[in-house]
């Protein structure tokens, strides 16, 4: 929803200011739909959030047609929250569904990029487990594969260590589920 009023703003930002490269200063609105303001600040985050999420890479035209993009964003976000679509509930569970499956996926790759740093796989590691799984190399040198055998055993040390990560998180809450027909057997609880 966001990259959508953000595709808005810029579209009128661009027709607006005939798509010159400097902004306008932070404070200054440099796109207005309906009322909707935007700040020359706030449209330079935009693009570099774009940018940064999609590589997408910005030009004086490509920056007009995402402002117009953006303006028909935010027209049709007006009419929609008119009609108060955003109020029904099945909206809001499915944001609340897109905002924490995007904070958890968030979460498991900061994590993953913390257990990456501290994991280490030796040649020795590589060498065995290239010995005890020939078969399935069909032949092919232990040089030839041991960058690829190196990063496999590193995902999987990363991915060993993220569920025993998520395991302690599990065994360290204080967890109560008070319905019995909806009790899991787990190590921890046996009711």
């Amino acid at each position: 929803m966001m990259r959508l009023i953000f595709l808005i703003v810029v579209g009128v930002f661009f027709s607006i200011s005939g798509c010159h490269n400097d902004l306008a200063e932070d404070g200054q609105v440099v796109v207005r739909v309906n009322g909707y303001e935007i700040k020359g600040s706030d449209l330079e985050s935009l693009f570099k959030f774009e940018g940064k999420n999609s590589n997408y890479h910005f030009s004086n035209g490509t920056k007009a047609d995402f402002v117009k993009q953006l303006v028909k964003t935010q027209l049709l976000i007006q009419e929609a929250k008119k009609r108060k679509l955003d109020q029904r509930e099945g909206f809001r569970q499915t944001i609340q569904r897109y905002w924490e499956s995007t904070l958890i996926r968030d979460l498991i790759a900061e994590q993953a990029r913390h257990i990456r740093e501290t994991t280490t796989v030796s040649p020795e590691e590589v060498e065995e487990y290239y010995r005890k799984n020939n078969t399935l190399f069909k032949d092919r040198p232990l040089e030839e594969l041991r960058a690829s055998l190196f990063k496999s055993l590193e995902d999987q040390k990363v991915s060993a260590e993220l569920r025993r990560w998520t395991e302690k998180l599990e065994s360290d809450a204080d967890i109560e589920i008070i319905d019995v027909n909806l009790r899991v057997k787990t190590k921890r609880n046996s009711s």
